[in-house]
């Protein structure tokens, strides 16, 4: 055993052969998508929040009569004329 490999033999007690490239491109490829999945959920539950909480605010804000342009109705209203493709039934 030579000098170096007694100094650094309690830092590597054992040897482990290190993974070939496309073992670790694949462990790297899972570990991005599944990161990639995390962000998509976090930002898909924020976003439903946000949403949820805006259309609340507005039918609150609408049940108000000193503001009665700014209740749902008046919201899906609006979402039609920018997008006219989108319908909703009257009643």
């Amino acid at each position: 055993m030579n000098p170096l490999e007694a100094k650094t033999s309690f830092l590597f007690p054992l040897e482990f052969p290190l993974p070939d490239s496309a073992s670790l491109l694949s462990h790297m490829a899972i570990n991005f998508t599944l990161t990639l999945y995390l962000l998509h959920l976090l930002t898909n539950c924020f976003a439903a929040l946000v949403v949820y909480v805006t259309l609340e605010l507005f039918d609150r804000i609408g049940s108000d009569p000193k503001y009665p342009l700014f209740g749902m109705v008046s919201l899906l209203r609006w979402v039609q004329r920018v997008y006219p493709c989108t319908t909703f039934p009257d009643r």
